[in-house]
């Protein structure tokens, strides 16, 4: 039996066993966001109250990826658009693709936009044309106002949404219905003529 207080918290101590949890980061948010991210809760017993103390976690995320996710999810950066902008993961539906390339947006990641662009799409002085508006704009809000196909078995896919941003102080609207493409499995973006 355990007696004295019991003191829980990150690197906590609980009773004269002097048990000691140690958690990472990631399961500091909630539960379930913990769980997705991989949270890792060990607890051992130690034998005296110097290993006791709290140790700092092997690699704590970014705080990016802890917050909200830009393109309007609900859920947090690392669980939405980030895998997708590190490489880690691939969209599985048009509407993440399109979503996360609004991310993208909002970040300045010229690279991943270029890289989600249909090959047949690609132009010369793309880049350049992204990075002038990545450059200008401060992307605020974005909606999704509808998707129809591009689902996981789909092979095509459109997604109609208003993006708002500013340039200049001057508050824009960007409506567009994109349309979305596989190519070698993965979605890409194709237009705004959908």
């Amino acid at each position: 039996m355990i007696a004295g207080p019991l003191v829980l918290g990150v690197g906590g101590v609980v009773g004269a066993g002097l048990l000691r949890e140690r958690r990472w980061w990631r399961g500091l948010h909630l539960g379930r966001f913990a769980a997705k991210l991989g949270n890792r809760m060990t607890t051992e017993f130690v034998s005296s109250p110097e290993s006791a103390l709290p140790t700092a976690p092997e690699k704590a995320p970014r705080i990016r990826d802890l917050s909200l996710c830009p393109c309007k999810s609900r859920l947090a950066y690392g669980l939405c658009c980030g895998p997708y902008h590190a490489g880690k993961a691939k969209p599985e539906t048009a509407e993440q693709l399109m979503r996360s390339r609004y991310s993208a947006y909002f970040f300045g990641k010229i690279d991943y936009l270029v890289d989600t662009t249909h090959p047949d799409k690609k132009a010369p002085g793309m880049r350049e044309a992204i990075q002038d508006l990545a450059d200008q704009a401060r992307w605020s809000f974005l909606t999704v106002l509808s998707a129809s196909q591009g689902q996981k078995g789909d092979r095509t896919g459109k997604v109609e949404f208003v993006a708002e941003f500013y340039v200049d102080g001057v508050r824009r609207e960007h409506r567009e219905k994109s349309r979305f493409r596989r190519c070698r499995g993965n979605w890409k973006y194709v237009d705004d003529k959908g």
